[in-house]
Formats: C-alpha cells, structure tokens, sequence
C-alpha cells in the first residue's frame, strides 16, 4: 500500500540530500520501526490488497493539471489514469503496468507498448517506492541502512538514513524527529527528455488518518441524511417494498407495455414516483423483449439516479458502523437494489455484518432455508455456503482503519518545482478485475 502513484508519476523515485548534523541519531532500523508505528503499524501496511486512489495535480514543466485515478494490487499491476487540460487542451494520460516486464501507456486514446528504457525506469520507480512504503526494510534481506545524521526539511529537524542494496538505486529517506513519519525521500533518476540523471526529491506532506466512512458522510450529509446507525437502517427500509407493495409495483412494469397510451403513461408516472423502489424491477425490465417496456423502464431509472448515489453510500456505512439489526435489513433490502452497484455493496455489508465462523449472524443463518431464491444467495455469500465464490469476487470493499497516510506531496527535478499531487480518495479492496489491466 504504497506511494506508487506519485513516484510513477514522476517518471521514477527520488534520492536525497541534506547536510548532516552533528547530532545524536538514532539506529536506522529504529527510525524505520518508530514510522511505520506513526503510520498505523506493521499489521496494516503488511495487508495485501488492492487499492483505489482518486487524486488531482499539476506537472508544472508542461502545465498540465490533472484529476487522476490509480489502482493497485500485489503482483505489481498497476493503472494510473490523469485527466485535465494543457494550455487549455484536454488531454488524457493512461499508464499501464502488469508484472515487471510488460505494460502500455495511451495519450489521448492512442496506445505505445512501454519500451526497454521506459520499462526499467519505471521498475526503479517501483523499487524506490516500495523502500518509501517501509514495510521491505524491516521484512527482507539485502538491505544496507546507514546513518545520514540530523538535518532540516522545510524548517522540521529529521534523522536522515541511506538504503542501499545490490543492484539497485540508492535511496535517501528523512524521518521527522518528533512524529517519526517520512518528511522526504530522493535519489537520482534518468529524464529522459533531458537525456542525463537529476536529483528527483519528494516532500510527503500532510498526514491524516484514513477515514473510510469521510467520504459518504459528506455525500449524505450533503443531501441532509443523517447518518447515525438507526438511521441509516431506516433510510433502506423506506427502500424496501413491503408485500403488498411489491405487487403493486410489478403490476405497474407489466402495464408499460399495455396496449393504451394513457395506460402506460400513468404507469411510467406511478413508477417514477416509487422512486428507488422500483429501481430492481425497473433494472430488469430493461431486457424485456417489448422494446416499449425497455424504453420505459429506461426512463425512469434515468429519474432516480440521484436515490440510487445515496443507497451506495447508506450501504457502506452500514457495513462500517454495523448497527444491531443490519442483517435482518440488509437481507430484506438486497433483492431491491437499485443497481449493480448498490447489490455489490449489500453483498460486501452482509459479509461485514456476518460475524465470525463460530458466531453467525442468526438472521444470516436462517435465510440459508428461505424460500426466495435471491435471499437465499445473498446469505450464501455471506456467509461463505457458496463454496468460498462470493470473498473470491473482486471489487469486494475492505475497511482498513487507523492508517495515517501522506495526502500530499511535492516534487522536485535538480532543485526544481516538477510536480504537486493530492490524494482527495482512498478505497481499498480484495482484488481488482483483469479488465483493467487489458490493453485496448
């Protein structure tokens, strides 16, 4: 879980600087422990999964500010994707690396196969920032760690240390002597615009503890839903169609296809104001054979997108806070998800909420007997009854609390100002698909 995206973004890593001062310093392999306990602990950085990273920046060589998303997992596949303006021309960056020997990279739609020299720039860039994400250094062999002494990064006294190893670049790492976090990396890398090495340094700036329930809090709040866990359990039963009204809103799909024009249009009316409701039944009809009741059904899911944003944020945070009764709500509302993505977050909640194998949710446990087919399934899956398919998926959302993490950093080209990066998201998950991965 480490800094790739900035690195790569770079064009590689960094090496470092500073002078050293004549001052008490502490053993290497402390300054590395006492920051990896500052980040959250060994336990957390060690986890292998994929991870999701929204962020915005700015190259300031060309001018070219960015929005980006970058996705990762073990087996160093990566894909990073910027898109923004230069001098006021949109242009979209996509770069692509899977395993260390092949990867692509597309300017504005038109792909290269990375070549030999672009390829074992980036391999160093990943080396240097696995040695930036620490965890390497205290868990493998190979590593040489030698003092740098104590010196200032923009006004902070840090502890400096080298870290060298066969056959690879040197890495400088500077440590904030009070908090004990990275405050700077370097090390020398090739432009290949300029044709020659530069000192590539970067400023990890502005730690905060990843908090995976900020972003749907602000969407809900956003939209005044509160957000407590009653609350939340409340908002999806409102959500989920009663018996009777069930039938009612099954009665009202069939009538889009009836043969009178004010037949369907009241129907039309009358499912659009079921609102998110009817978003399951709607989502079906969309493969109906009466292109009529397609091009209804169409219609108004285009009506109640806006319920559907909610649900998925509603869902997650349920899975977070797992309030008593989550299961039994849960596993009523699942059928009725508005789409394939809310379904996807009811499925990842159900197995948060499932509890551990010597202590299965009753709910859960019961509805492995239910008469509805899609009940059945969901408790299946969360429940692992689906022989281990479902926590085998991709995409499943993965809640890692207590990390404190870098949100912002910049870096420097031989002195100069090359590049400023933000990170405004972060998810992580079991694993990514393939597809994004595939070159075009």
């Amino acid at each position: 879980m480490g800094k790739f995206l900035s690195s790569v973004l770079a064009g590689a890593l960094l090496l470092g600087l500073g002078t050293a001062a004549r001052a008490q310093q502490p053993e290497p392999r402390a300054l590395i422990e006492k920051a990896i306990k500052a980040m959250g602990g060994l336990d957390k950085l060690n986890l292998k999964v994929a991870a999701y990273r929204k962020s915005k920046g700015t190259f300031h060589t060309d001018g070219f500010t960015f929005t980006g998303e970058s996705f990762s997992e073990t087996g160093n596949r990566r894909r990073i994707t910027l898109r923004g303006t230069i001098k006021d021309v949109s242009a979209t960056r996509t770069l692509v690396m899977v395993g260390d020997d092949k990867g692509w990279i597309s300017y504005d739609g038109v792909t290269y196969d990375l070549d030999a020299a672009f390829l074992d720039r980036i391999r160093k860039s990943a080396y240097a920032d696995r040695v930036c994400s620490l965890v390497t250094l205290v868990k493998d062999k190979g590593y040489t760690l030698t003092s740098l002494g104590e010196s200032q990064v923009k006004g902070t006294a840090c502890h400096g240390l080298k870290v060298q190893k066969e056959g690879k670049p040197d890495v400088s790492l500077w440590f904030d002597r009070e908090t004990g976090l990275l405050a700077k990396s370097a090390n020398r890398v090739m432009d290949p615009n300029l044709n020659r090495e530069v000192l590539q340094e970067v400023y990890h700036l502005d730690y905060r503890v990843l908090d995976p329930a900020e972003v749907d809090v602000q969407i809900l709040k956003g939209a005044k839903v509160a957000v407590d866990g009653p609350a939340l359990l409340d908002f999806l039963r409102r959500q989920t169609p009663d018996e009777k009204e069930q039938v009612r809103l099954k009665d009202l799909v069939i009538k889009l296809g009836h043969k009178s024009f004010s037949v369907r249009q009241r129907a039309t009316a009358a499912l659009k104001a079921a609102g998110v409701k009817a978003a399951a039944l709607l989502r079906d009809a969309l493969r109906d054979a009466d292109r009529e009741v397609a091009r209804r059904a169409e219609q108004c899911l285009e009506h109640i997108n806006q319920e559907q944003t909610l649900a998925a944020s509603v869902v997650r945070l349920v899975a977070l806070r797992r309030p008593a009764g989550a299961a039994e709500v849960l596993l009523d509302y699942a059928p009725w998800a508005p789409d394939e993505t809310v379904t996807r977050e009811v499925k990842g909640a159900l197995a948060a909420v499932a509890g551990a194998p010597d202590k299965q949710d009753p709910v859960l446990v019961k509805a492995l007997k239910d008469r509805d087919a899609k009940r059945r399934a969901f408790a299946e899956a969360a429940l692992g009854k689906d022989g281990g398919a479902y926590l085998k998926q991709g995409w499943r959302r993965l809640a890692i609390e207590g990390l404190r993490l870098s949100m912002r950093s910049s870096l420097y080209r031989d002195g100069q100002l090359f590049m400023d990066l933000e990170t405004t998201e972060t998810h992580y998950f079991n694993r990514l698909e393939d597809s994004l991965f595939t070159r075009p």
